[in-house]
């Protein structure tokens, strides 16, 4: 085979591959995938403005030719046989049927190239049902004001102008999927900011607002829209009978702003992820309002740490923020210059996140916004690298640890409430154990939003670029938890029976302004016999006691 075809070859996958990553990317589940819409906004932008041109144009010469026809017209009806009886009169009304007709549809031709360039950089409905989506979930998990969130005002920071109206009425449209009350916010919010603009403006709104209304069998709203249309345009079509149907639907309308719970499609039968009632006391926990007690916290220190040889020259500052389950944050771990490799080293293969169900299966879930990426650790040194750090750091095995995992989120980009340790019933591949520790490194620092939570324990850790969260998932003193049964006899008699330690159940808080990265390192438990003895005596818990964890009176929440 010659090399030119070699060549050949290897530049049509690499644009295969370029377009197959165009066809399947995903927006607003990455804050870095966003970066790629700049040059499409650049290209709308260019191409409104070729289209307002070639308007200007094209409405010129339509003027032109829609006078001379008139003109033409106005002598035709007055006697039409006079007319047409006379060769040049018909000579003219073929021409304007064949000639005048052809040139309008070729000056219009442009419009042709113009829509087809905007096609190419048209994204799906779903991107805006993801976007709106992510406005729903900050504004419930940080309890924002519609009214200060429309005009640009996050957290008492004015960040950008106010929204118009018309960008509300498609907010508000979308928002019906997932919340009443945010939907009529945004409405009522339009229906003020509309007071600003001059009245032909207004009225366009008003009367899509009407319909909108009148559509959503939200009547009394309607009736009030339709009164201020009149205001403004007094000879609305058949008002009276139009105001006299909707005020007799409004009497038999027993409607109200319930919403049906949103089904999710990609949700895995059986796999628990945040209830309602767990998501209030997540909310309130991202909102950074449960705090231990002076007590709990009079526990925790401040040290220098080393778990080897290296890092008795060189510690780590630590932070504890937890006892039992011991949760600690080192500070510090890694460096600039390996944050931006990771990054490179990421953006290869972004795609979106995924949640593990039962029997190996993995999907696409509301539960998680963001994208992701598993590099092969052996495309760079970096890795070996981290390996040997979160060693130094935990004292922990690194050769049945998992591969490094890499993720950015989207728009309101979270992860629900879970556990890292595969639950009964869930299979992790391989054969090295469940999770028995995870560490988290942050990758960027994050403005507002994005810490990490774990409610049940009143721990916020915010994300801070180069720090590291570390917190072990399997507790071996038998405490809080079902037993997770091994199926590997040669080694059983090393290993205690390991048990899911529960409290250690955390969420990633939605990311309200800014662009969070984080690398994950889950430790499996074979190979960590000695780096964590067992301890002979558990602290068992009672039946109830996993009921107390959700005691709502117990986190400040009015049941």
């Amino acid at each position: 085979m010659s090399v030119s075809l070699v060549a050949m070859k290897i530049i049509i996958l690499i644009l295969f591959a370029t377009l197959i990553k165009c066809a399947v990317s995903e927006f607003f589940s990455s804050t870095d995938e966003l970066r790629n819409l700049v040059k499409n906004d650049q290209k709308l932008l260019s191409s409104l403005k070729e289209l307002s041109k070639e308007l200007e144009r094209t409405n010129l010469y339509v003027k032109k030719i829609l006078n001379n026809i008139k003109d033409e017209h106005i002598l035709m009806t007055k006697d039409v046989d006079s007319y047409i009886f006379n060769p040049l009169n018909a000579f003219s009304l073929i021409k304007r049927l064949t000639h005048d007709v052809d040139s309008i549809q070729q000056s219009l031709e442009f419009t042709k190239k113009i829509t087809a360039k905007l096609e190419e950089i048209k994204l799906p409905e779903s991107e805006l049902s993801g976007a709106v989506e992510g406005i729903y979930r900050l504004q419930n998990a940080y309890e924002l004001k519609t009214e200060d969130f429309v005009r640009g005002i996050i957290q008492n920071k004015r960040y950008r102008r106010e929204l118009l109206p018309s960008d509300l009425i498609v907010l508000a449209k979308e928002m019906r999927k997932f919340d009443a009350k945010y939907t009529n916010d945004y409405f009522k919010v339009a229906k003020e900011l509309s007071l600003k603009y001059d009245q032909h403006t207004r009225l366009s709104f008003l009367e899509e607002l009407f319909e909108i209304y009148n559509s959503t069998s939200k009547y009394d709203e309607a009736v009030d829209v339709l009164d201020e249309i009149l205001k403004i345009n007094p000879s609305f079509p058949k008002y009276e009978e139009t105001r006299m149907n909707i005020e007799l639907l409004s009497l038999f309308n027993n409607q109200n702003d319930q919403m049906e719970a949103i089904e999710d499609p990609y949700l895995l039968e059986g796999s628990h992820y945040t209830n309602p009632k767990e998501g209030m006391i997540y909310s309130k926990a991202c909102r950074q309002e449960l705090k231990k007690s002076i007590h709990e916290t009079s526990q925790l220190h401040c040290r220098y740490i080393s778990k080897t040889f290296f890092t008795k020259i060189a510690p780590f500052k630590f932070v504890e923020a937890n006892l039992d389950p011991y949760i600690g944050i080192y500070l510090d771990v890694i460096s600039e210059k390996e944050i931006e490799s990771l990054k490179t080293l990421a953006r290869e293969n972004l795609h979106r996140a995924e949640v593990l169900g039962f029997n190996k299966t993995t999907r696409v879930s509301r539960v998680r916004v963001a994208q992701l990426s598993w590099p092969d650790e052996w495309k760079h040194t970096i890795f070996q690298t981290l390996n040997n750090r979160v060693n130094d750091m935990t004292g922990l095995n690194m050769k049945t640890s998992e591969r490094w995992q890499i993720q950015n989120y989207g728009i309101g980009g979270f992860y629900g409430a879970h556990h890292d340790y595969a639950d009964v019933g869930q299979i992790f591949g391989g054969d090295t154990g469940n999770r028995i520790a995870t560490t988290l490194l942050y990758l960027s620092d994050v403005e507002k939003g994005g810490g990490t939570v774990f409610p049940l324990l009143r721990i916020y850790v915010p994300p801070v670029k180069g720090t590291a969260v570390f917190w072990y998932n399997l507790s071996s003193s038998g405490d809080r938890g079902t037993l997770y049964l091994k199926s590997v006899e040669f080694i059983e008699c090393l290993i205690c029976l390991l048990i899911l330690e529960y409290l250690t159940r955390h969420a990633a808080c939605p990311v309200l302004i800014g662009s969070k990265w984080v690398a994950n390192k889950w430790i499996r438990e074979y190979g960590q016999e000695s780096a964590r003895p067992c301890d002979l005596t558990p602290k068992l818990t009672d039946e109830k006691y996993f009921l107390r964890l959700y005691d709502l009176k117990d986190y400040g929440i009015d049941a």
